[in-house]
């Protein structure tokens, strides 16, 4: 696969790189993944994006990974060797809209082949329908990767890319003709008593246990911590304390609360429902690095190889970790080249367990695998 790098973040060098790819015989679609700090607004970007003949996809996400490095600012673009089949599933949060059917329309998309990339933005309503709806079509048969794109700073933009131009509330699937092997694995601990959530919509908890979320949430940390978040340093706590949900045929799914309204209630990035039991998580940086390493060799499992290696992360992992962010990086290099974002949230299925919206997970992809 054929692949551009840009650090600057400028809107000229991603045109070039579009373009200069675009023309290359050899490359049948494009993708794109690209630094929210880029600014880029629809006004400037969808001209662009309407003018490429071949199809696109990707996002914007708060941050991408090129080899070795991270980094907030640049764009990656990866010349496709087959033709993707780019769908969409707009209007997500509205309930009105049905997921199910607009995803059963999606049964084509494969005939059970190749690998699936999914990019959704990560404050839509009904992810978790989505991923439920995915799992139904294609089921455990087709491999699924992706993550959440946005912006980790309002308001909200569009951020999936794609031949239209930038698109809101929405998800993209997109079908390769190329096979791929997965792996993923976060490192967080149970670290509480469990706690019902008494009251939610879609991923906005408003209370725990027939409390204000709040209230149980800065209890069960200070319990474990000696410290209780507040308005003030809310999100320097609450990225060392996710919460986690048990799902079928995975490992506690960890659920990353990202802000705190006035009146208590806590948003976070994915659903947690009405009814569900939580627990609250915690971790250390040598076990979340050793998690990365795990899912990287969970992915090469077998002896496989690919054409290039895809690395979905979590950006708040970035924040938890900080200098040792660097660590998680060695620790899931291979023989590939290494591309990849921090996502606001990320999706696997590896052909053997549930497919999920993680959060604070780190997710590998072999693509293009013999």
């Amino acid at each position: 696969m054929h692949t551009r790098f840009e650090a600057t973040g400028s809107l000229s060098a991603l045109e070039q790189a579009l373009f200069s790819l675009e023309a290359l015989p050899e490359v049948h679609g494009l993708l794109v993944l690209t630094c929210d700090a880029n600014d880029f607004c629809a006004a400037h970007l969808d001209p662009i994006l309407h003018r490429l003949g071949k199809p696109v996809c990707g996002g914007i996400f708060p941050g991408i990974i090129f080899g070795s490095a991270h980094f907030e600012r640049g764009s990656i673009v990866v010349g496709l060797p087959a033709r993707p089949d780019v769908r969409h599933v707009g209007e997500l949060s509205d309930p009105t809209q049905g997921v199910e059917q607009a995803v059963a329309a999606l049964a084509d998309l494969g005939n059970g082949q190749g690998t699936l990339l999914v990019f959704v933005d990560a404050l839509a309503g009904r992810i978790g329908d989505l991923i439920s709806a995915l799992f139904e079509q294609p089921g455990l048969g087709v491999n699924q990767i992706g993550g959440g794109t946005g912006s980790l700073s309002p308001p909200r933009k569009p951020s999936v890319i794609s031949n239209s131009g930038l698109l809101q509330d929405t998800a993209q699937v997109i079908h390769l003709d190329i096979e791929s092997s997965l792996g993923m694995a976060h490192g967080w601990s149970i670290v509480s008593e469990s706690m019902k959530v008494t009251a939610a919509k879609q991923n906005t908890i408003h209370s725990l246990n027939y409390r204000p979320a709040i209230d149980v949430y800065r209890e069960k940390i200070a319990a474990h911590a000696g410290v209780s978040p507040d308005q003030e340093n809310f999100s320097a706590t609450a990225k060392a304390y996710p919460f986690g949900i048990f799902k079928l045929g995975s490992e506690v799914v960890a659920r990353d609360p990202v802000t705190v309204s006035d009146d208590g209630n806590l948003t976070c990035i994915g659903e947690l429902p009405a009814g569900s039991f939580i627990h609250l998580l915690h971790g250390e940086p040598a076990a979340l690095i050793a998690a990365a390493g795990q899912a990287a060799r969970e992915a090469e499992c077998g002896g496989k190889s690919g054409k290039i290696r895809l690395f979905i992360d979590c950006i708040s992992r970035v924040h938890f970790l900080a200098e040792r962010f660097a660590e998680e990086l060695a620790a899931v290099q291979g023989d590939e080249p290494m591309i990849g974002v921090l996502a606001l949230g990320e999706i696997c299925n590896n052909g053997r367990d549930y497919p999920e919206f993680f959060n604070k997970t780190a997710v590998i992809g072999l693509l293009g695998t013999a």
